[in-house]
């Protein structure tokens, strides 16, 4: 058990330093988009990436989560290696193909602002992904960290290039979004040479049926985890507004930070249930793993809550100042995504991807009806309110198929811990008192502190060593 959680310590650092700090430094320059486009500008922009990551769900068929879970397997098998990667290539470059025609007899009919990202976008957001994916199954960590970063760093690069210097706008966004995609995929490609592992002699309608029977499923799943995260944007837009929606999508923008952090986790994670689910003391592993997540999660979502009131407006111009409120709600439902993220891995792990698709679809659906029911009576609250309700049941559901079936579990502590630290910080945030915020701060900084000290002594402990054999190497 002692390698299995050093390796995930050393996946976990490698994505980290390879994914966050580019995040981190794109969220930086939302003072820059929040003075550059107006709420409505804004709004358009993240209702078009809504659409698109819709369209990829149902153009991919969810194809890259069986290439990491197949591939996962195979990694010492270079002859299952190269069927697995031919035929995923094959299904994904006809799902292309036919998405396009689809979209040509159809284009006629879209009336939003640059729908051409509807196609480009879906396109290269596919093709990145499979590139992603492949490198991610084949265990290279590494290069999976590095196409993660240039990724980010292009969109960088290209918003400074195209808003600042072209005064590109809405077309500007979406256009270094395509670009860093494929710059991102083009990159894997040619680093992890994937195209040698495509051989026309293991095209095979059996795997492919294999594979696909893994994937849709998931279809389901990823299309209600979607109605919970873009149906909210696309009921505000014709309900309230594009300007609505703007406000909207910077009061994500910090719930969206939270979240990459833990989908960074979240890659180690699976792999590392993938890995120990089956194994003697697996079980007793992945419970202690979970439930540490589980409290530096909570930690994180605290302080990012109580230091909003001294951050907010450095970051957001003040024509989008009502997002204010809505922020601490986001990172909240985000905590509560974790959790279902904590535990939905073991359902991966069994490929029991008919589960996760039936438990997704009932949270999306209601998510949807609370959405649209309340829209009109309490505006934008809707739109949060509907997304921690979605989350909440998805988690509750699975949560209690995992203690029947498992010896898995989130400690209680941990729970009521959790609820009352929600209210407090909630109380303080709403407060509108400076002394009672900043004692909420420091507050919630100490108890971090003391309840990760563990878990931060063995991540030092653990960079420490890495660096010592290094300076060995190199002697």
């Amino acid at each position: 058990m002692q390698k299995s959680g050093t390796d995930f310590i050393n996946n976990t650092l490698i994505l980290f330093i390879g994914r966050i700090c580019t995040k981190l430094i794109q969220f930086c320059l939302l003072p820059l988009y929040t003075s550059i486009l107006t709420t409505s500008e804004y709004g358009t922009v993240d209702l078009i990436s809504a659409y698109v990551t819709i369209l990829v769900v149902l153009v991919n068929l969810q194809l890259e989560q069986a290439i990491f879970r197949y591939l996962a397997e195979e990694r010492q098998n270079d002859e299952n290696k190269d069927i697995v990667i031919t035929n995923v290539m094959f299904i994904s470059f006809l799902q292309i193909i036919l998405f396009t025609i689809v979209y040509l007899l159809i284009q006629s009919f879209i009336t939003i602002d640059g729908k051409i990202f509807l196609l480009l976008n879906v396109f290269a957001s596919v093709f990145m992904t499979t590139m992603m994916q492949i490198t991610r199954g084949l265990g290279d960590y590494k290069t999976y960290a590095k196409g993660s970063f240039l990724s980010a760093i292009s969109i960088i690069l290209f918003n400074l290039l195209f808003l600042l210097g072209f005064n590109m706008k809405i077309i500007g966004l979406l256009l270094s979004t395509f670009i860093a995609y494929i710059i991102c995929g083009l990159y894997l490609l040619m680093k992890k040479k994937i195209y040698k592992y495509i051989q026309k002699k293991h095209l095979n309608r059996s795997k492919q049926k294999e594979l696909l029977g893994y994937s849709i499923p998931l279809v389901p799943n990823e299309l209600s985890w979607q109605a919970i995260k873009s149906s909210d944007k696309i009921i505000v837009s014709y309900a309230l507004g594009k300007a609505y929606n703007g406000i909207l999508s910077v009061s994500m923008r910090f719930s969206a930070v939270y979240n990459e952090i833990y989908s960074i986790f979240n890659t180690s994670l699976v792999d590392a249930v993938i890995s120990n689910i089956r194994k003697q003391e697996g079980q007793v592993f992945i419970t202690r793993l979970i439930n540490r997540i589980f409290i530096l999660f909570l930690s994180i979502a605290f302080l990012l809550i109580t230091v909003m009131p001294f951050i907010f407006g450095i970051f957001v111009n003040k024509s989008y100042a009502e997002a204010f409120y809505y922020i601490p709600l986001y990172i909240i439902s985000s905590f509560i995504n974790v959790m279902v993220g904590l535990i939905s891995g073991i359902f991966v792990a069994d490929k029991r991807t008919k589960l996760i698709a039936v438990t997704s679809f009932i949270a999306g659906f209601i998510n949807i009806i609370v959405d649209l029911l309340l829209i009109d009576l309490i505006g934008l609250y809707a739109a949060v309110f509907s997304t921690i309700l979605g989350y909440l049941i998805m988690f509750i559901i699975r949560y209690f198929i995992i203690l029947k079936n498992y010896s898995i579990h989130i400690e209680i502590k941990n729970f009521l811990l959790a609820i009352i630290g929600i209210i407090v910080v909630l109380f303080t945030y709403y407060s509108n008192n400076l002394i009672i915020q900043l004692l909420a701060l420091l507050m919630v900084i100490l108890i971090s502190f003391w309840l990760n000290f563990d878990t931060l002594k063995r991540v030092l402990k653990f960079i420490a060593a890495f660096f010592q054999t290094k300076i060995s190497v190199n002697r």
